[in-house]
């Protein structure tokens, strides 16, 4: 999947639709199998694989979700950089900065 997105990014001309769509939906299918809170907001509001066909169908999580969970398709443990928000908006009591891991 990694190959398949730097192509996509590399291609000249750059690549139609219909591939970028390809794409997307398998790194959608990735991400719903990998991580868990982001398939629970999905699930939550009734998106799946086989409800989403083009990706501008693939529902995004809010920014609040980084803030409150750790969003991520490998164990936080395994992470080998951490990136904070500035937190500049506060939303939540208690929690600044979202992390990107």
């Amino acid at each position: 999947m990694r190959d398949a997105l730097l192509n996509l990014i590399r291609s000249e001309p750059p690549a139609g639709d219909s591939l970028f769509n390809q794409i997307a939906l398998q790194i959608y299918q990735y991400q719903l199998e990998n991580n868990p809170p982001y398939r629970q907001f999905c699930l939550l509001g009734r998106k799946s694989i086989q409800t989403i066909n083009r990706w501008e169908d693939i529902p995004p999580l809010p920014v609040t979700a980084f803030k409150s969970v750790d969003i991520a398709c490998r164990p936080i443990q395994e992470a080998t950089h951490l990136f904070h928000s500035s937190g500049t908006l506060r939303v939540l009591p208690g929690h600044g900065k979202s992390r990107h891991y």
